[in-house]
């Protein structure tokens, strides 16, 4: 019987990759990428947007709670944005230990504020918490997306419609 050696060649033993393929598969990973960052950037606009909705519905519900506890009318100034200008910021007057505390949210630059529909764009809540008129805040993002905020007058409710 004889004996079979096995012998490898110099080009099999050789592990790694060679430059060419490295840099293809580069190539392919940064074009995938520049294909997803669209989506990404709209995504992460809508999610501040919701964000931003969030909270104002959180500092309206706040100054209810306030109106109701404290016995005093907070309110909330709403600045509607406009190109060109310091805009885009809501304050809430807030009646709070013998004081009136007042405090300005400035929105995400991804997100404007384009209307608020309350008289004077000064929302008041009375002592049972109910606001003094109806109205709608809206918001919208870079890409166009918007989101309104609705204030009920008989109830009071504070809510988000997509």
């Amino acid at each position: 019987m004889g004996m079979v050696s096995i012998r490898s060649s110099q080009h099999d033993s050789n592990f790694g990759f060679t430059l060419i393929e490295v840099l293809v598969v580069l190539v392919i990973m940064g074009m995938a990428f520049l294909i997803t960052l669209p989506a990404l950037s709209s995504s992460l606009s809508g999610l501040y947007l919701r964000m931003s909705a969030r909270q104002i519905v959180s500092d309206l519900r706040e100054a209810q709670q306030v109106a109701v506890a404290e016995t005093f009318s907070p309110y909330v100034l709403f600045s509607v944005y406009r190109p060109g200008s310091v805009s885009n910021f809501y304050e809430l007057h807030i009646f709070r230990d013998n004081l009136v505390r007042s405090r300005r949210v400035y929105l995400d630059d991804s997100v404007k504020m384009t209307q608020a529909t309350f008289p004077d764009r000064r929302l008041v809540f009375d002592t049972k918490g109910s606001p003094t008129a109806y109205g709608i805040i809206q918001l919208e993002d870079n890409y166009g997306h918007r989101v309104r905020i609705q204030v009920l007058l008989i109830t009071g409710r504070v809510q988000i419609i997509e």
